[in-house]
């Protein structure tokens, strides 16, 4: 390749302090939902697991570890007994030790029996 095709575009190589700030802004949140979708999106299998072991819970009454991920980023870990999964708001309520908590199941990473 010659020096002309090179070198001919050096000078958009410089940026404004204002649009490195933006791109800076824009990677950590490109960053943040790169990572936050690796844990939130399960395989056919999983869902079904979790379907199950859900459906199950509610039934017989028995408690369940659930890993979640909160928008922020941070994982969270609730142990209680599912109490009702409405599908079409895509909610699960979960009565834990300190009282009931309102789940969103697209936030759900794992769900597991203590």
């Amino acid at each position: 390749m010659s020096k002309k095709k090179y070198d001919q575009f050096n000078c958009s190589r410089i940026i404004l302090p204002e649009h490195r700030e933006s791109l800076k802004a824009w990677r950590e949140t490109r960053c943040r939902e790169e990572s936050s979708s690796l844990y939130g999106e399960l395989d056919e299998q999983q869902k079904e697991e979790f379907d199950y072991l859900l459906h199950q819970s509610v039934q017989e009454g028995f408690p369940v570890n659930i890993i979640i991920r909160k928008k922020e980023g941070n994982l969270v870990s609730l142990n209680g007994i599912p109490q009702v999964k409405c599908p079409q708001s895509g909610k699960l309520k979960l009565i834990t030790k300190n009282g009931t908590e309102v789940l969103f199941v697209e936030e759900i990473i794992k769900i597991e029996r203590p």
